[in-house]
């Protein structure tokens, strides 16, 4: 894969992210004096999962980037965020560092949640945290990353 490969679908990664993050602004726009509906929860939760599904989309293209092999096992979504962490190895660069590696690790976690569970028995208690962080998040990722790989635009 190319720099110019990378930078294409890095600059994709950030415009899915705008759409999403516009998707979570017009829901919660919805309910702005009341508690979301069951459906509108479910929605909330499954954009917050796809924004977090960029950030590790992108992790691979750069994995790929850098020729080394993605992780496996059972932990290879900690892993995956770990080996771009403060303690990454070369060849790797450090792209996440500590204040967003919790909060990426936080929305990782909550992929999972939603993945594994029922929507319906998701709590607004827990989403409405995520989805005011979820979208700043992953657009300061992308931005350091593509600075940090001097790939900006």
């Amino acid at each position: 894969m190319t720099p110019a490969e990378l930078t294409e679908e890095l600059s994709a990664n950030r415009e899915l992210a705008a759409r999403l993050a516009a998707l979570v602004a017009e829901l919660q726009s919805r309910f702005e004096n009341s508690e979301p509906d069951v459906h509108q929860l479910a929605a909330m939760a499954l954009y917050i999962g796809d924004l977090y599904a960029i950030v590790e989309n992108s992790l691979n293209r750069i994995l790929k980037f850098f020729n080394q092999p993605a992780p496996t096992g059972a932990d290879w979504h900690r892993a995956l965020l770990e080996a771009f962490g403060p303690a990454a190895r070369p060849p790797l660069p450090v792209l996440i560092e500590d204040e967003l590696l919790v909060r990426l690790h936080e929305l990782r976690g909550f992929r999972h949640v939603v993945r594994v569970n029922y929507s319906f028995m998701l709590q607004w208690a827990r989403i409405q945290p995520l989805s005011r962080i979820a979208a700043a998040t992953v657009f300061e990722f992308l931005a350091v990353a593509m600075t940090r790989l001097c790939l900006d635009e």
